[in-house]
């Protein structure tokens, strides 16, 4: 069943047109643009739910968003953005906090609530000096972003609508969550538009997510305004400062008073069993995230070396891989100049997955994509204040699953096929 068919909601109505993504992308993204060039709206996949959106700078494009959504007092609609560099141009300025936020979570879903340039020419509603900014991991959306330019952009519900399920599939697609960001919306479906409302519908098939965690980074650190995707305490281990501990479902209560020490004996994050390695050229950063490790209340085996001589560092990063592998640590990091020999070395164990990072979105795709069990990092490369971000990060992020881990069984399959072709 597909919007406007006689057995959906009586107030689901056809928008103007409907492209499906997958079928025809290029005419998809071509009529898109087009639409929003001409002041129009679309509905378009993202990361999380089906959104309205709209060109941020255009006349007359958010106020109609606006009105669809229930009226102007909803809240301010926050502005997706191509990438970090397009943030200067709309913003006063971009506070230490949030640089650190967008390095580790853009693209994702994270949205930041920004101190707003002065004689920006749009109108996104009550914003009072602030924008919400927001990159989803939507490469559609995005390439959208790319072509208008920066795009208001909200739920595709009207204000009051249940969540719902468009085409009877009960699936996420359209009626899926839907995440009104900072605009407070209700959740809900597309349905209520009448024809012409909506220039075009990018059917991108099921649909859904939880919403994007929402953080204010205009008072200095980061306070969380509304927990989402992103732990608050994730947060926290990267934006020194940040408030608001917020709670996943599975989390036990947490509140803005509770300490790393609290959240430590409820279980939320346990210490862990670390093994450590380094060569001479990683010695100095080892050090110091072995101090580090240990004053968060982990407990650290060092498999050496033991100075700054010159050493050969394949055993030794052998040695970390099977203490992660035999289960006499949960994780393992392994440290050389530039880590690139050292992680080879690790792999090298099976059933090691050694990840090489050096910023700290690689390490937090190394863990939610590739349930990296060793860390490596050169220290010639990696100042320590930036290691330790990594390492938090790290350590906190949790793997994904779902078709991630389809492809980690693969792995595990190659390696072993390649045990099986060894020569006794």
């Amino acid at each position: 069943m597909t919007p406007g068919d006689p057995g959906t909601t009586a107030s689901i109505r056809l928008v103007s047109e409907t492209i499906a993504l997958a079928e025809e992308p290029e005419r998809a993204r071509r009529h898109a643009a087009d639409a929003l060039r001409a002041g129009g709206l679309v509905v378009v996949p993202t990361d999380s739910v089906y959104a309205l959106v709209a060109d941020a700078f255009s006349p007359a494009a958010p106020p109609r968003v606006l009105s669809l959504k229930g009226g102007r007092g909803g809240g301010p609609l926050p502005v997706v953005v191509r990438s970090p560099r397009q943030v200067s141009g709309l913003v006063e300025h971009i506070p230490d906090a949030a640089e650190r936020l967008m390095a580790a979570y853009w693209p994702g879903p994270l949205t930041m609530v920004f101190p707003a340039a002065e004689g920006l020419s749009w109108d996104l509603g009550d914003a009072r000096g602030t924008v919400s900014l927001r990159m989803p991991a939507a490469d559609f959306l995005l390439e959208l972003v790319a072509e208008v330019g920066p795009l208001a952009c909200t739920g595709a519900g009207r204000a009051g609508e249940a969540r719902g399920d468009v085409d009877g599939d009960d699936e996420g697609d359209v009626g899926g969550y839907v995440d009104g960001d900072v605009g407070g919306y209700v959740d809900g479906d597309v349905g209520g538009y009448v024809d012409g409302d909506v220039a075009l519908y990018i059917d991108g098939g099921p649909c859904t997510g939880p919403p994007s965690t929402v953080v204010d980074v205009t008072r200095g650190g980061a306070h969380v305004l509304r927990p989402g995707a992103i732990a608050s305490e994730d947060i926290r281990l990267v934006v020194t400062g940040a408030v608001g501990w917020g709670r996943r479902p599975e989390d036990p209560e947490i509140d803005e008073h509770s300490t790393p020490a609290d959240i430590d004996e409820e279980g939320l994050r346990p210490p862990m069993r670390i093994a450590i390695g380094s060569d001479h050229a990683g010695y100095p950063l080892k050090q110091h995230l072995i101090a580090t490790l240990e004053g968060l209340g982990h407990t650290v085996a060092d498999h050496g070396t033991n100075s700054t001589e010159s050493v050969n560092y394949p055993p030794i990063c052998a040695a970390v891989g099977r203490a992660v592998v035999g289960g006499a640590a949960d994780r393992g990091i392994v440290l050389g100049g530039s880590g690139q020999g050292e992680q080879i070395a690790a792999n090298k164990v099976a059933g090691v997955r050694a990840a090489l990072c050096h910023d700290l979105y690689t390490a937090r795709m190394s863990r939610e994509h590739n349930d990296a069990n060793v860390l490596a990092m050169g220290g010639r490369i990696v100042a320590a204040g930036l290691a330790d971000e990594i390492v938090g990060l790290w350590l906190a992020t949790e793997f994904e699953g779902g078709r991630h881990q389809q492809r980690i069984d693969q792995i595990t399959e190659i390696e072993a096929a390649r045990g099986e072709q060894e020569p006794a």
